[in-house]
């Protein structure tokens, strides 16, 4: 802590030498002489800097946060943990799948050409009736939505090349990957065990080609070994597709 405070004086000392420097210079070009102004004027631009850096980093914080307020807002006003099965439909793309216990999902979040939801269990946030944090698996997930660099011959070409890579990287086993259908759209499946920094990772992914669109669920589950990762493996296993469209031939 010492340290960091140490840091930041330094930070703001330099700030404060390069503003002064710039006034005196330009005291300098008007023919004074006073140190005054300029040490004013660089204590005041000093101050002015960090007030709009400490803003934007506010800023930053709130975007990065607020897809993720209304899944706040749910668990807390609902803070009762969830148990069973329940079928969730996309909000905008209605798209469905099976949720597990408390699993709930973020706003989306849009990229160019791709878009994703971020999930996780909210029981973990909860407490039983005896007031004990709820013990149970991590279960992670991930939605995507891909429109762009797609060929809708071989909707999943640019996916398999991305798996050969990190296969060939050594950053991802994979187990199994095969292409099927489901409700007559072109699917994938991929499952592996995917390494980090923090150890192996096991990763379930399905993924569904509707309208010029890939729509990707992806899950992990740890600290379960009992079930290993039924839950994770739930979710992507009961994507289907948008009831909205007429079913495309699979390729």
């Amino acid at each position: 802590m010492t340290g960091l405070v140490l840091f930041l004086l330094l930070v703001i000392a330099a700030v404060y030498g390069v503003f002064f420097l710039i006034f005196k210079g330009i005291w300098l070009l008007l023919k004074k002489h006073t140190n005054k102004w300029p040490l004013i004027l660089a204590a005041i631009s000093t101050v002015l800097s960090g007030l709009m850096l400490i803003g934007l980093i506010l800023w930053g914080i709130g975007t990065i946060l607020k897809p993720f307020r209304p899944m706040q807002q749910r668990w807390q006003q609902n803070p009762q943990p969830i148990y069973g099965v329940r079928t969730y439909t996309d909000p905008v793309y209605h798209f469905t799948l099976q949720l597990p216990d408390g699993m709930d999902y973020s706003e989306w979040m849009d990229f160019d050409g791709m878009s994703f939801k971020l999930g996780i269990n909210t029981n973990l946030f909860k407490k039983d009736k005896s007031g004990e944090k709820i013990q149970g698996p991590v279960v992670l997930s991930m939605l995507l939505r891909q429109t762009k660099n797609i060929q809708p011959e071989q909707p999943f070409a640019g996916l398999e090349e991305e798996l050969r890579q990190q296969s060939n990287q050594r950053r991802l086993d994979l187990q199994q990957n095969f292409a099927l259908t489901i409700d007559g759209y072109p699917a994938y499946y991929a499952t592996g065990t995917a390494y980090s920094n923090r150890g192996p990772v096991p990763v379930w992914m399905q993924a569904i080609y509707q309208d010029g669109a890939i729509i990707y669920a992806v899950s992990t589950q740890i600290d379960d070994k009992q079930n290993a990762g039924e839950a994770a493996q739930m979710i992507v296993s009961s994507l289907h597709p948008a009831l909205l469209s007429a079913p495309q031939a699979a390729n």
